[in-house]
């Protein structure tokens, strides 16, 4: 305990202490005598064993102090109905928001219980949101600051992406973690998003790296669910994997001049019913919980396991399609030109006698440089090179095999 002398009386009042003491400790990395603290919430959370975290301060098996700023009304044992009356709730809070599918509509929610689950899953991993549009003034970030208000009641951490310098972007990707929030939000993600950078966040449990402007690299507990909006995102390379995709339809010319909303003020009103709303959201995973966690016969997501286990399965259980479907979506249409490809040689090649002269008169005679945009000339001396990527690889059923200069066509297990 640290005191000093009061100016007047010249009692002893206490007082944080030096701020190189903090500085110390910090430089020492291990506490031996402290307890953990993984996180501060204002919101009461879920815990490993389906109870509900409502009591202020600190949780040892949680590893998070709560100090709340909302009062939360969850039944002991809610029913499957009570669970799908919080996912109605949440439908009509967005009812002014066109999703391109209810499983985009699932995949917001997901990202909204996504922290509250944080303590329960140790702090597994949860893939980022994707809020996309086709224009602007479609509300992707406003969808992202109201699963914020929900959750915390306050504005969800918002940054800009630019991985152009990946050393700056990991710096600031390091202070963005560092700031501990529910909520962070990459902003105007136009177009192609992803990095190893990003894909190494988003499944990391603790981060380490250099610090802007400092030189140690002490480990930080990821407790952020990440989310980035912007026109038109296209995850790509191995960040599509990790990602949830919401995506909004836009049904006017000029979005940003709608009117006739049902709830204009949509974030003032999200702040008036967040008692409700946060209650909702844990009925969902409570009712989920009483009912014995059910099997819900999903397919399985490697990296995300934990968070699969409770938010997909509970979404699922309550009616709502797999907000994984989205994430399906957004791998086939990365994958749809690469399929293309491949399906035009196996077209092409099943038919021959599998010599280069032959594949390349049949590649000719389907247009290939019109289907396959070629930018080179196709003769036998240049085959290899558009079909290499293909070899070996099962498409359907199919695969192509080169032996001895020679192109085959076999069946295996689709």
């Amino acid at each position: 305990r640290w005191v000093r002398t009061a100016e007047k009386g010249g009692e002893l009042v206490a007082q944080p202490p030096p701020i190189q003491i903090a500085q110390i400790l910090t430089a020492r990395r291990r506490h031996e005598d402290v307890r953990t603290l993984d996180a501060v919430t204002t919101a009461p959370v879920f815990l490993a064993d389906g109870s509900i975290l409502s009591t202020p301060g600190y949780n040892a098996a949680a590893r998070v102090y709560l100090e709340p700023n909302v009062a939360v009304k969850v039944p002991e044992h809610p029913t499957q109905e009570q669970a799908q009356a919080a996912v109605r709730l949440f439908r009509d809070l967005l009812s002014d928001f066109t999703f391109a599918s209810r499983a985009d509509f699932a995949s917001w929610l997901a990202g909204v219980l996504s922290p509250l689950i944080k303590s329960a899953t140790d702090n597994s991993p949860a893939p980022l949101i994707c809020v996309s549009a086709p224009s602007a003034g479609a509300g992707k970030s406003l969808l992202s600051e109201v699963a914020s208000y929900v959750i915390t009641g306050a504005p969800a951490e918002i940054r800009p992406y630019n991985p152009k310098d990946l050393a700056e972007h990991g710096k600031r990707i390091t202070a963005f973690v560092k700031a501990g929030a529910a909520y962070g939000v990459f902003d105007n993600c136009n177009g192609p998003f992803g990095d190893e950078t990003i894909d190494r966040l988003i499944t990391s449990r603790n981060w380490s790296d250099r610090l802007l402007g400092a030189s140690d690299a002490p480990a930080l507990p990821v407790v952020t669910t990440w989310w980035a909006t912007g026109n038109n995102i296209e995850p790509h390379g191995d960040t599509v994997r990790r990602v949830l995709m919401v995506r909004l339809e836009v049904l006017h010319e000029k979005p940003q001049e709608r009117t006739g909303f049902k709830r204009p003020l949509l974030l003032e009103y999200t702040l008036e019913q967040r008692a409700n709303l946060l209650s909702a959201a844990l009925v969902i995973l409570r009712a989920y919980h009483c009912a014995g966690r059910p099997d819900m016969q999903l397919p399985p997501w490697g990296s995300f396991t934990a968070w699969s286990g409770l938010i997909r399965n509970a979404l699922v259980w309550t009616g709502l399609p797999d907000p994984y479907l989205t994430q399906k979506r957004a791998s086939t249409e990365l994958n749809e030109g690469e399929n293309e490809a491949h399906d035009f040689w196996l077209g092409v090649i099943g038919p021959t006698d599998g010599s280069p002269a032959a594949v390349v008169a049949a590649a000719a005679g389907a247009r290939a440089a019109e289907v396959l945009g070629l930018r080179e000339t196709l003769t036998p001396f240049t085959l290899r090179r558009f079909v290499r990527r293909f070899v070996d690889r099962p498409r359907r059923g199919l695969r192509i095999r080169h032996s001895a200069g020679m192109y085959t066509v076999e069946r295996v297990a689709a």
